[in-house]
This record gives structure tokens, C-alpha cells and sequence, in this order.
């Protein structure tokens, strides 16, 4: 029992830890929803309540925007690293070439 008591100051700094970490999720949650409420106000020309359908929709939509735009920048990233390593194939080709040249002159 003395052993739990000692480590009681540890036990409860750990609870503060995740209770402040559950407070600052929920305040990004809700700056998340007050900015998409803005940007529903500002779209509809009224303001929308969160749980109007609309809203929903206007909410679903960026999100597949959202996902469409990152999956558009992974493959342009892939296409990027591909380039280069057709590049870089195509440059060591180039040395490799070079060499065999220059080895056949001196023979």
C-alpha cells in the first residue's frame, strides 16, 4: 500500500496529462466546426446550423475535396521521385558508357 502511495504524484500528474490532452482536442474540434460554420454562412449567404443537412453535405463534400487533393499531391510527389530515378538510371547509364568507351580506347 506505501508503494501505490508513493507513486500517487506520478498517477495523478499522468490523469492531469490526459485530461488536458482531451481539453485541447476538444478545442480544435470546436475551432473546426466554427470555421466550417463561417465558411457554410459565407457559401449559403445565411447562417447554418451544424446540424442541418446542408451543412452535412457542404462538410462531406470538402472532406472528398480534401482527400482528392492529397491523393492528387501523392501522385505527383510519385511521379516526381519516379523522374528522378529514371534520371538518375539514365545519367549512371550515361558514366557507365563513358567508361566502356574510354576503356576500349586504351586497349
Amino acid at each position: 500500500m506505501a508503494k501505490q502511495m508513493e507513486k500517487m504524484p506520478q498517477y495523478i500528474e499522468e490523469f492531469r496529462k490526459r485530461l488536458h490532452k482531451g481539453e485541447e482536442k476538444e478545442l480544435e474540434r470546436q475551432a473546426r466546426v466554427k470555421t466550417l460554420v463561417e465558411e457554410a454562412r459565407d457559401y449559403y449567404g445565411y447562417d447554418v446550423d451544424p446540424r442541418d443537412p446542408r451543412f452535412q453535405e457542404m462538410v462531406e463534400r470538402k472532406e472528398e475535396e480534401a482527400k482528392l487533393e492529397k491523393k492528387k499531391k501523392k501522385k505527383e510527389q510519385k511521379k516526381a521521385q519516379t523522374l528522378s530515378a529514371m534520371l538518375a538510371l539514365q545519367e549512371q547509364a550515361k558514366k557507365e558508357k563513358e567508361a566502356a568507351e574510354k576503356e576500349a580506347v586504351e586497349s
